[in-house]
């Protein structure tokens, strides 16, 4: 009585069950389709993920110890892994980068932060502190120091090509630059 009820349970629930005999060399018991619906793969929306960073850090008032407290937190509900450049382009630059270096919402101040390196100001304490976030924030969430790495290279790269003062490896010896009239210095 008990194995009908089972079979019946199961069976109204997109399960198919075969309860063959005991001695026979066909399981007694399989289980086949499934009752939930298939887990979906979870999307890539870097825009939430910055609305979410952005809001906590436009709350944090510009206070540096609240800033690696809310990234500590938000750590462990977001995916950091996953939006890795986002998350970087936020605390760098203070929104997402378009592929030229522009930011993506300009106009849209809600999805821009000044609690970020380049608002910062130019002094060398001021940039120890923004240091000393992302210090914690590595030490935190290891897996983020490759993308740290490959973000600065990125960076560099970007303002390498927008040097104004043309610089030609010599064939031996020093480096050497010209100004704009063509003198060496």
């Amino acid at each position: 009585m008990v194995l009908n009820w089972l079979k019946s349970y199961l069976t109204d629930r997109s399960f198919v069950i075969n309860l063959g005999p005991f001695n026979s060399r066909k399981p007694w018991l399989t289980l086949s389709g499934s009752c939930c619906v298939a887990d979906e793969k979870e999307k890539f929306e870097p825009t939430v993920f910055r609305d979410t960073i952005v809001l906590g850090l436009n709350d944090s008032g510009g206070d540096l110890e609240a800033v690696s407290k809310f990234l500590d937190v938000t750590g462990s509900r977001v995916d950091y892994r996953r939006y890795a450049d986002t998350l970087f382009d936020i605390l760098i630059a203070g929104s997402m980068l378009a592929p030229g270096g522009s930011h993506i919402d300009e106009g849209d101040q809600t999805k821009v932060t000044t609690v970020c390196v380049f608002g910062a100001e130019e002094s060398h304490a001021a940039q120890r502190l923004y240091a000393q976030v992302f210090n914690k924030l590595i030490r935190r969430y290891k897996y983020l120091e490759k993308a740290f790495e490959e973000e600065v290279k990125k960076g560099w790269l970007q303002t390498s090509t927008l040097r104004t003062l043309p610089c030609r490896p010599p064939l031996s010896g020093p480096l050497r630059c010209q100004d704009r009239t063509g003198s060496a210095y």
